[in-house]
């Protein structure tokens, strides 16, 4: 890229395929999804993929702000919405469409009559995730070795209404024993959305060495994602909490952090200068007390 300021969109045009796509998750289920990709639109070579897991009920359409913005830095974003409110699909089942996805995406990006061609390249994947969108990420992290690297956006680990089972397994516990870092954003203001016990600092302590970790000081949980209408948007801040911060903002912020943060997986030689831009962005934002930021040290040989 010409630009090294992960503040600011990318340098690449992005489009947007969008269909209902049935995947063939086993012998006896078949899954009806409405699927967004979204895609750089110029230059040569497929991109890394990055599948992006939505909070509880909310839609794909709701997090293309931080979405676009990181498909201008050359990643394929692949994002889908369950049909209908209800019947709620519980995390062992969701868990298991990301393997036909994957799939049916390789397939469209090797179609030479596919819009799809040429942009996806599923060896170089990524997730990410909001909210228990987030707790879906860390466990594909965790459990797949094909997936290397991921964000996680205020995540949350579980509720009364979930509590651990063979249906929701524990996210924390399994980036605990697959020892691994990633990426976390925090919200600081928290709620029934994002309760204290199984928000981001319960994901914070389940992650390896060298993981990063941005907290906004004032935003609230939904503050990742806007509905395109405004009185859903105060409906669901009202809900889960609302800091002071500008919705535009923490999405801007969340989606600089998340260009980093995949950089530096995917593209470490190109990627030394914006990283470097993007920590000294950062300390600003500390020292104007918006964010902290942190880096998780490695342990010290006992």
């Amino acid at each position: 890229m010409s630009s090294d300021d992960y503040i600011k969109r990318g340098d690449l045009p992005t489009s947007k395929w969008s269909g209902r796509v049935t995947l063939r998750v086993d012998s006896a289920m078949a899954v009806p999804l409405d699927v967004v990709i979204t895609y750089p639109s110029s230059g040569a070579a497929a991109y890394p993929v990055l599948v992006m897991y939505n909070g509880f009920q909310a839609k794909a359409p709701w997090y293309r702000g931080i979405v676009d913005h990181v498909s201008s830095w050359g990643y394929t974003v692949v994002q889908y919405t369950n049909g209908g409110l209800f019947p709620i699909v519980v995390d062992r089942v969701e868990l298991t469409y990301l393997e036909p996805l994957l799939t049916w995406l390789e397939t469209q990006s090797a179609d030479a009559k596919s819009p799809l061609y040429g942009r996806a390249d599923v060896s170089r994947l990524g997730t990410m995730g909001h909210s228990r969108g987030g707790k879906l990420a860390a466990l594909q992290f965790a459990g797949r070795t094909d997936v290397s690297g991921c964000v996680l956006f205020d995540p949350v680990d579980g509720s009364p209404m979930t509590p651990e089972s063979a249906d929701y397994p524990s996210a924390t516990k399994a980036l605990a024993a697959a020892g691994r870092s990633a990426g976390l954003v925090g919200a600081a203001i928290t709620g029934s959305c994002n309760p204290v016990g199984q928000n981001y600092p319960k994901f914070w302590g389940a992650l390896a060495p060298g993981s990063w970790q941005m907290v906004l000081s004032q935003a609230g949980h939904m503050q990742f994602a806007r509905t395109g209408n405004p009185f859903l948007d105060w409906s669901l801040d009202r809900l889960c909490g609302r800091g002071t911060m500008m919705s535009s903002d923490v999405i801007t912020y969340s989606a600089a952090f998340t260009v980093a943060w995949f950089e530096g997986i995917f593209r470490p030689a190109q990627s030394q200068m914006g990283i470097s831009n993007f920590k000294t962005w950062a300390n600003t934002q500390v020292a104007a007390r918006s964010i902290t930021f942190d880096i998780k040290p490695m342990q010290s040989p006992q």
